[in-house]
Order: structure tokens, then sequence, then C-alpha cells
């Protein structure tokens, strides 16, 4: 009977000692699966964003932004603000110059075109972050000389003239999934170019 209380303590303390660390691993597991899924999401509206924009969808009009705000629910995404920001850029190649001109921009990667969803304080572009740009979303002077303009292409990625790309970029801030002295990550990115 004595032996029995023994191993019935000795179950106990082992119990006791591995608690904590089987405690942090179901919290760690809750973190990461939570933060895998959240990635999962950006990277899915990045692409219906990209995809929607690429085929011509005017974002512009607020019932075509307020379609992407429905795809990205649960991330705290506003028109104006939020969580998290959506970009779409259209960059063209601008014209090389001729007859004598010297424009700043000739035969460079510019963004003609930029429509911005969400809060636009949370993150610049990696492409570009035009001034200019008027309520269609057109950038004045991309052609010429405003050099805010001019983009930055991915490594690899060429754009010749007479050619398009259409980038669509979401940074989200998931405040919702830090867990101190986790895990506490800052921004969320994903990009996708059709």
């Amino acid at each position: 009977m004595r032996l029995t209380r023994l191993r019935r303590g000795s179950a106990a303390m082992e119990f006791a000692i591995s608690l904590p660390f089987l405690v942090m691993m179901t919290i760690g597991t809750f973190a990461i699966g939570a933060m895998i899924d959240r990635h999962l999401t950006v990277s899915q509206l990045v692409r219906h964003a990209g995809n929607m924009y690429g085929r011509g969808v005017d974002f512009s009009q607020t019932q075509n932004k307020q379609v992407l705000l429905q795809a990205a629910s649960g991330m705290g995404i506003t028109l104006t603000g939020g969580s998290g920001v959506i970009y779409l850029s259209l960059v063209v190649r601008a014209r090389p110059n001729s007859g004598g001109e010297n424009r700043p921009n000739a035969d460079l990667p510019v963004v003609a075109h930029r429509i911005s969803i969400g809060n636009v304080s949370l993150a610049n572009s990696n492409i570009a972050m035009p001034t200019g740009i008027d309520s269609s979303g057109d950038v004045s002077n991309y052609d010429n000389d405003n050099i805010s303009a001019r983009a930055t292409l991915p490594t690899g990625l060429v754009l010749a003239q007479n050619e398009r790309m259409f980038f669509a970029e979401v940074f989200h801030g998931p405040s919702d999934l830090r867990f101190p002295g986790i895990f506490s990550p800052q921004l969320l990115y994903a990009r996708a170019v059709f």
C-alpha cells in the first residue's frame, strides 16, 4: 500500500513539473496556428485584389472597395483606416526621350495609377509612393517629372515598353495576435504581380 502511494505521489509530481511546459506548448501552438491562418488570409486577399485590379475592376468606386474589405473581414481594415492597408498600383514604362526632350522619368518604370484602401499611415508601398493622385487614382505627370512616381520593381522583373504590371500589396498589423513574451509580429506583408 505504501508503494502505491509513492507511485501516485511520483505521478502527481511529474505532472506538476511537466504542466508549465505543456501549457507553453499549447499556447505556442495556438499562437503559431493563428498567425499562419492570418498570413494565409493576407495572401488570399492580395491575390484577389491583384486579380480583380488586373482585370479592370474600378477600385475608385466605393462599392468595389467594399468587396475587398469583405474579403478582408476579421483583419480590421476600413476604407480609410484600421489595422491594414491595400495598395493597388499600375506600373508602366515612361516614354523614352525623343527630339531633344529631357524628362527625368524617361524610359523608367513608373506608377501611373494608384488606389489605396485602409490606413495609409501604417506602411508605405514597397513599389513607390507617388504624389499628385486624383480621385480616380491617376498619377499626375508620371511620364514626365513626377519623380515620386518612379517604381522599384522586385529583383528579376523587367518591364518592356508598352507592357503593364498590376501590383497588389497588403500590409496588416495583427494587433489581436500579440502574445507578449512568446510572439509579437509587427506587420504582415504580401504582394502579387499580374
